[in-house]
């Protein structure tokens, strides 16, 4: 099993202990807010920059956005019905890329 899922009283939490990873999801009407939290960073921006958004589009994962107001709020937008593939390509694209290099103070998450 990929994620352990602990359910609090407006999201859920997905947490990969094989990795330290935990992702937050917030359901909203029609879409999922996802925060991430990798070894104690919020890696959203590092992603995009080493082309995560390729690695969607191979899974045929569309209409991500990225929102929030500053690089420690930063969060991706999904359709609810892409959740699990996400989840799954935020594992895949962490462990294949080595990320631990982009781990950097400045995008220490705040949760």
């Amino acid at each position: 099993m990929l994620w352990d899922k602990l359910t609090e009283e407006n999201y859920i939490i997905y947490v990969n202990r094989d990795i330290d990873l935990k992702i937050k999801v917030f359901e909203l009407m029609e879409n999922d807010e996802i925060y991430i939290n990798y070894k104690g960073f919020n890696l959203t921006i590092p992603m995009l920059v080493w082309e995560f958004g390729e690695d969607l589009k191979l899974a045929s994962i569309e209409d991500v956005r990225m929102e929030g107001n500053d690089r420690f709020d930063k969060h991706f937008v999904i359709k609810k019905e892409d959740k699990e593939k996400f989840l799954d390509e935020i594992y895949f694209f962490l462990v294949d890329n080595h990320m631990d290099s982009v781990l950097n103070e400045k995008y220490r998450a705040n949760w």
